[in-house]
This record gives structure tokens, sequence and C-alpha cells, in this order.
């Protein structure tokens, strides 16, 4: 089908580009049984490549009231506060948009993907099949002593990624 190597790497990041949505969720617990979507974002490979080309380019995310509190733990974690999402709507608010959006791709990309579905499966969302970034860190740096854990945050200062500042915090965590 291919006469060259080029054409078909080519086609093949064309699709991944384009198939692919990425999905980055902050919630109330750490456990997903338990968990409310508090933050949520989604954007396709090629806007979040335009985000990082472009510092004027936002990534959209959204803010959620939970029905109870945000703890002082979680706020620890996600630095989102009570005060930030007391404003907000509820997330169950959203659940046609979001699955729609789901419905337009094949893959969604997600760290840690086995959390998300577990959250997105609360609100009866239907996820696209999952590229979990946190496995493919464990896979990628298995033998690497220096990588000492697969947390985004971490990976992000410990191979030095570039973020710019306008990329939402949680997505430059993406």
């Amino acid at each position: 089908m291919y006469d060259n190597g080029e054409q078909y790497m080519t086609d093949y990041l064309s699709k991944l580009f384009t198939d692919c949505l990425v999905v980055d969720t902050e919630t109330t617990s750490l456990d997903f049984k338990a968990a409310e979507i508090i933050q949520y974002s989604s954007q396709d490979v090629l806007s979040i490549l335009g985000a990082i080309a472009d510092e004027s380019y936002e990534i959209p995310c959204d803010f959620y009231k939970p029905s109870q509190p945000i703890s002082a733990k979680i706020s620890s974690i996600t630095t989102i506060t009570n005060r930030m999402v007391a404003d907000s709507i509820a997330f169950e608010e959203t659940l046609g948009d979001v699955q729609a959006e789901f419905d337009r791709f094949p893959y969604m990309i997600a760290h840690n993907a086995v959390y998300d579905n577990g959250v997105f499966a609360r609100y009866n969302l239907n996820t696209p099949k999952n590229i979990c970034t946190m496995r493919l860190s464990r896979k990628l740096f298995a033998d690497d002593p220096s990588i000492e854990e697969h947390k985004l945050a971490y990976l992000r200062y410990a191979l030095d990624l570039p973020i710019p500042d306008n990329v939402a915090a949680h997505l430059a965590d993406a």
C-alpha cells in the first residue's frame, strides 16, 4: 500500500492527531468509586500542538461544583478550592455534551486512564478506546533509574518538559 516509510508515517501521525481526544480530570477523591469531577478538559491532539506552538492560545477547561465540599487534601493535590467552584454547574449537567464528544473520537488519551474510566463510568459515560500515558511511561522508563515515579507532575519536571505558561496547569500534566 505504501511505497515509502515517510508517507506511511505522515499518514499514521495525521490519523493519530485527528483520532485522539486528550482528556484530563480533577476529582474530589483518589477513589474513583467516590470521585466527582471538579475540573474537566478535553482537546484534540492538533489543538494541543497548536497551544504549544502559539503562546496566545488557551486550552479550555471548566470547573464543576460537586455535591460535597472539596476536602483540604484534594485541594492540596489539585489546587482547586471550594471558592473556585462555588458558582459552577455540576458536571452532571454536561453529560450529553461530553458523551457526544466521546462519540466523535475513536481514542482517548489520559494519564491513568483506568482511574478516569472508573470516574466516567460513575456518570454512565461510554469512553472511547484508551491510550494511557501512565502505562506508556512505565513501559518507556522501566529500565531508567532516574525516573522514580510516573505521576504527570513528576514527569514534567524529571523530563524538563517545556510547558507554556498559558496552558492550563492540569492539562500540562496530560
